[in-house]
């Protein structure tokens, strides 16, 4: 399969030690805080295909059946709830240029909006998961006019951040993640929040990148990813 138990697993522990050599690589934490959250989303990234590991083993084997609910609930409240106020946050500490700074920090309190919107949705509504081919498509209870609105509104803090982001590098990030959305949503539209996650996941691995780079100039103040 294209998708299944494995291809999660297997994404997860690739994403996992990702988030922690990208953590390691920052210099003088302590003061390079801002670092941080940024470098972490590939370990987010990593737990939330955790998570749909187990979505996969509970929907295709008996005895994991009963922690299905606990899987489907971690899993949508990592995508939908935190990458919504994490991601736009995470790349708002980063910025240099003022005006791009107040942009950002814009998105981040539209995110933390969008993000309780979405919980609260999750909590009013109900929400189950099902195997279709080779995917993973998930049943959002939402009331049409809300599903098609809160598609508008995630797109708005989890994807344009990074390409407003004058960190040099991470336009190329903010490009693979808007590819692999319109990729995912053309290709996989009954499955996007799967397909899309997936994708996304994997393309976190350039945050190592980014964070290496950063790191090649060291200094105790805040600095710019060159």
């Amino acid at each position: 399969m294209c998708f299944s138990a494995s291809a999660s697993f297997t994404a997860s522990a690739v994403l996992l030690v990702s988030g922690i050599v990208a953590i390691r690589k920052i210099k003088d934490p302590k003061n390079n805080f801002h670092f941080i959250p940024f470098a972490s989303i590939p370990f987010l990234f990593g737990l939330q295909q955790f998570s749909e590991g187990f979505v996969w083993l509970s929907l295709t084997h008996s005895y994991s059946a009963s922690i299905l609910q606990i899987s489907i609930s971690f899993f949508l409240v990592i995508a939908q709830v935190l990458w919504p106020v994490f991601v736009p946050f995470s790349i708002y500490l980063l910025e240099n240029d003022s005006k791009r700074k107040k942009t950002l920090l814009a998105i981040s309190i539209f995110g933390f909006f969008v993000a309780g919107y979405l919980a609260y949705c999750l909590l009013t509504y109900p929400f189950t998961a099902t195997i279709r081919g080779n995917h993973i498509f998930y049943t959002l209870g939402f009331k049409h006019t809300e599903f098609a609105y809160s598609g508008i509104f995630y797109f708005i803090p989890t994807v344009l951040p990074a390409l407003i982001s004058s960190t040099k590098h991470m336009l190329y990030f903010g490009l693979t993640i808007l590819v692999s959305f319109i990729f995912s949503k053309v290709y996989y539209g009954d499955y996007v929040i799967s397909v899309w996650c997936f994708f996304a996941a994997i393309l976190s691995v350039i945050i190592t990148f980014i964070i290496w780079k950063a790191n090649e100039i060291s200094s105790v103040k805040k600095i710019p990813i060159e």
